[in-house]
């Protein structure tokens, strides 16, 4: 499909030629691959949040779930056991 854009000013088409020639492309495929770019952006973007929430809400699952391990190991901790290692040192 063709795209014909008219009245653009002189200067942005010498800054898109420079920006093209400066990557090797002509102003046809480096105009082309930019609105390819940004009739996907804001579905990356999107992807992006979405991602990013996720991760920040496994890193809150994790730091909870330490917490809980934490308490739990309170818990079930055996008080000390010295004065019985020293028992059964004498004994011997």
């Amino acid at each position: 499909m063709d795209i014909n854009i008219r009245d653009v000013d002189a200067a942005a088409i010498k800054k898109i030629d420079d920006i093209a020639k400066g990557k090797g492309l002509s102003r046809s495929k480096f105009l082309r691959q930019q609105l390819q770019l940004m009739a996907v952006s804001s579905e990356l973007k999107e992807t992006e949040d979405r991602y990013s929430a996720l991760v920040d809400n496994i890193v809150s699952v994790l730091e909870n779930q330490q917490k809980q391990l934490d308490e739990i190991l309170k818990a079930v901790q055996v008080p000390n056991l010295a004065p019985y290692n020293e028992k059964d040192e004498n004994d011997e």
